[in-house]
């Protein structure tokens, strides 16, 4: 992160309380939601014992 440069970055619009905030490109994370999308299983998994 220390090394990211300004095209690295982008804004993000996905906060459900509508504010948007820098999001760094290319993460494993980012890759990975990616991947879920494409999928049609976007979102966040929750464990059942959460909800217990």
């Amino acid at each position: 992160m220390a090394g990211a440069k300004e095209d690295d970055l982008y804004l993000s619009h996905i906060s459900p309380l509508g504010i948007p905030f820098n999001t760094l490109r290319e993460t494993t994370n980012e890759k990975l939601k990616l991947k879920r999308i494409e999928e049609s299983k976007a979102g966040v998994r929750v464990q059942n014992d959460f909800w217990r």
